[in-house]
């Protein structure tokens, strides 16, 4: 009908844009915000997304499934770090036909009794891939879940980025900035804020022998594409396998954690009732204790008694620079003992060694004054009156009167 014939009305106007709002802070109002909360303390934090990435058979799989059970088993902790908040677990998996289900087996096999009923109440699977470019696909699965009783969930794995990224230029900027934004908003609530974590599982950077400049972008070294996925995520893991099946995840983006920035795992053959062997992951003793620096599962002079190993190691070294592995294999202190007494030994005014790019560290060669960190009295500590008396080597371990307080208590 034209605007000439009888009867023609012109349309209603469209409707009025509602204009968006900001919320504006107060100094109190962000003071007042909650901080850092964690769902495995230490390793997984709350409303975040979290990245894990390592070449294939690396462990990324064997140790999200083992996250992922222990989340949505209710235990208590996973390889020994306190879970602060258990319940319904998503698993994307679209690699592997029947891995997945052999390592949930796996480990159920594992653990006696497994805690069966509350597994079947919060783990959840999805066997196809969903294709993170498409934000009506995330809004169907996001359907899909809350149709079968899985929403919201503390926890989605995506395993892998590529098999849920079918043909995305993922080294294109734009293309990673819209896969992180999709992925942040598939645990986002009507109000805005993240409902749960999203783990996603990823593979390195192309191998230094293919591409120029190989730098940060070696295998390896990074994940796999555009960088802007390493600024999106909260945390960044990166998961190799040495010799023997033992698995190492270092944090190489973190939030604020008290806790040191490797995990050592060793990967353990589970043979199972149907078909041939699977696998599980065990936390290797004296890598990583389950308390922090302010619990019983950390002995602080343990600590402090490990300075005059790692000085002396240093001192043999003539100033040069040295990796974190050398020192590792050169003293035989624990990974999580020597993270921790390097950090402190870095904190003591003045510092006590210096910590150059690439994770290495040399004994610093200024005048050794005592440590001005405040040290608690302790069963291992004992109480020190007074400033304790220096060494006359300006690269002594560390001041003798604090080195008779430390061994004396033993």
């Amino acid at each position: 009908m034209s605007a000439d014939e009888p009867g023609w009305h012109s349309p209603p106007p469209p409707p009025p844009t509602k204009q968006r709002e900001f919320e504006v802070l107060t100094r109190s109002q962000l003071r007042a915000r909650p901080r850092v909360r964690w769902i495995v303390e230490g390793w997984v934090p709350d409303g975040s997304l979290v990245l894990w990435f390592g070449a294939p058979s690396s462990g990324k799989t064997t140790t999200a499934v083992d996250l992922a059970m222990s989340i949505a088993g209710g235990l208590p902790d996973w390889q020994g770090f306190p879970i602060r908040r258990s319940g319904v677990v998503v698993y994307l998996c679209a690699e592997g036909e029947g891995s997945l289900e052999d390592r949930t087996e796996a480990w159920e096999q594992l653990r006696s009794p497994p805690p069966v009923a509350a597994l079947d109440a919060n783990l959840r699977a999805i066997r196809v891939p969903v294709n993170l470019e498409s934000a009506r696909e995330l809004e169907a699965l996001r359907i899909s879940l809350k149709k079968a009783g899985a929403w919201p969930p503390v926890l989605v794995v995506i395993d892998t980025l590529n098999s849920h990224t079918p043909g995305a230029h993922v080294n294109e900027p734009g293309t990673m900035g819209l896969i992180a934004a999709n992925l942040k908003d598939l645990c986002r609530n009507d109000d805005g804020t993240m409902s749960g974590t999203v783990l996603v599982l990823h593979h390195p950077g192309w191998p230094p022998a293919q591409r120029r400049g190989a730098g940060n972008g070696a295998a390896g070294v990074r994940e796999m594409g555009s960088s802007v996925l390493r600024g999106q995520v909260d945390f960044a893991v990166k998961v190799t396998r040495g010799s023997g099946g033992r698995v190492t995840m270092e944090r190489v983006k973190q939030r604020d954690s008290a806790y040191g920035d490797v995990l050592t795992l060793d990967l353990v053959v589970v043979p199972l009732p149907q078909g041939g062997p699977s696998v599980g992951v065990r936390r290797v003793e004296g890598s990583e204790p389950a308390g922090t620096p302010d619990t019983p599962g950390v002995d602080e002079g343990k600590i402090i008694s490990f300075f005059e190993t790692i000085i002396s190691f240093l001192k043999t070294k003539t100033g040069d620079w040295v990796p974190r592995r050398d020192i590792l294999k050169g003293t035989g202190i624990p990974v999580w003992a020597c993270d921790k007494a390097l950090r402190r030994l870095r904190e003591v005014q003045p510092p006590r060694i210096e910590k150059g790019k690439r994770g290495q560290y040399r004994a610093t060669r200024g005048p050794l004054e005592p440590p001005t960190l405040p040290l608690e009295a302790s069963k291992s500590v004992g109480d020190l009156e007074g400033p304790p008396p220096v060494s006359d080597d300006p690269l002594s371990p560390i001041p003798k009167g604090l080195e008779v307080s430390v061994y004396s208590s033993n």
